[in-house]
């Protein structure tokens, strides 16, 4: 059976211009695998969530502007919800982010470097997201843990306070577990890098043409 390769040139902030690498069956080439379907699932759900908070804020904010505009006090829960919902939009996207691998990052240095240089800081750079983000998920879970068990709740009493910090374990832990699904494309070969800085240069002015 006939296998062909496709490459896909891509940017991204984080890790400058790369090349994605796919082999498929010539059969099988429009049917993405059973993993990358569950993964752009998941990517796309991801999305939706961090949509539907900042959404969310917005009308908190909104209904408590025009309260005050027709002489209503809003209650004090709402620009409390409005708040945890900008934390939760926050630390979702962060984990979008680290998906697509748009984090901002410095390149000047990785884009003069040979290919196995670069697999090698893209490796470092996602083991080293997965420790550092990993352990901010643990001291972030051991923080709303804490409040749920002390039933600690917001200034206006209506809010119990652990549903703003869960939003740290959660987020950081989906951003720990985006650098490592892309450590296992790096891995994996499912991403390959040009072979020179004028390889990224071309590459750069075939994707603005």
């Amino acid at each position: 059976m006939q296998q062909r390769k496709v490459n896909i040139v891509e940017f991204t902030p984080s890790f400058g211009y790369h090349i994605v690498t796919h082999s498929e069956n010539a059969s099988t080439a429009s049917s993405p695998g059973l993993f990358s379907r569950i993964d752009r699932a998941c990517f796309a759900l991801l999305k939706f969530l961090v949509g539907v908070s900042f959404l969310l804020m917005i009308f908190s904010v909104f209904f408590s502007v025009a309260l005050r505009e027709i002489g209503f006090m809003p209650y004090p829960w709402v620009e409390e919800a409005s708040r945890y919902l900008v934390v939760w939009s926050v630390f979702l996207s962060a984990a979008v982010l680290a998906r697509r691998n748009e984090h901002i990052s410095i390149d000047v240095f990785y884009a003069h470097v040979s290919r196995p240089v670069r697999k090698f800081i893209n490796i470092a750079s996602a083991l080293l997201g997965i420790v550092l983000i990993g352990y901010f998920a643990y001291m972030g879970w051991g923080f709303s843990y804490t409040a749920y068990r002390f039933n600690d709740m917001s200034l206006s009493g209506y809010i119990p306070v652990w549903l703003a910090y869960a939003a740290i374990p959660v987020g950081l832990g989906l951003t720990a577990l985006a650098y490592l699904l892309w450590g296992v494309d790096i891995l994996s070969n499912r991403t390959s890098e040009p072979d020179s800085a004028t390889d990224i240069i071309n590459a750069q002015q075939g994707i603005q043409k």
